[in-house]
């Protein structure tokens, strides 16, 4: 459990920062394309060298392998959870099913994204790590209530 606490956390917080590295484009609707432009996103903003590029492309394919072997498994998840809705009552133990295989295959994900993105955050310079916080900060500031 303890572990499950720790690996969701990091991976949205993984999401997040991609997220805040490309200000939000939502010019690009196909998944790929989206990918790539973060991609170009974040190695123009961090002035990444060639092989920190490398490191960062790395990141990209093991996120794209995991989403595309989920894409079906998603579209399936969806429809069930239409036909649940559409029930004059919720089979609560059908919905927690259904929330722990999301929980799980995000758990069977997470290392390999964090190992590459651990890979990758090692490649970066100290003024690179700090540009990253930064970022994450203004995309905070931008995106999350302020209330503390």
């Amino acid at each position: 459990m303890k572990k499950r606490l720790f690996v969701i956390p990091t991976v949205i917080a993984f999401v997040l920062g991609i997220t805040a590295l490309t200000a939000c484009n939502k010019h690009h609707h196909d998944p790929e394309d989206k990918v790539e432009w973060m991609v170009h996103k974040i190695s123009k903003k961090l002035d990444l060298d060639d092989g920190q590029k490398a490191k960062l492309e790395d990141v990209k394919v093991e996120l794209m392998m995991h989403h595309n072997q989920h894409k079906t498994e998603k579209a399936e998840s969806m429809e069930r959870l239409i036909r649940e809705l559409k029930k004059p009552e919720i089979d609560q133990a059908l919905l927690l099913d259904f929330v722990n295989q999301h929980t799980t295959r995000v758990e069977q994900a997470a290392p390999a994204v964090i190992e590459k993105l651990a890979i990758f955050h090692a490649s970066l310079t100290a003024e690179q790590k700090q540009e990253l916080v930064e970022k994450l900060q203004k995309f905070k500031k931008r995106h999350h209530n302020q209330d503390s």
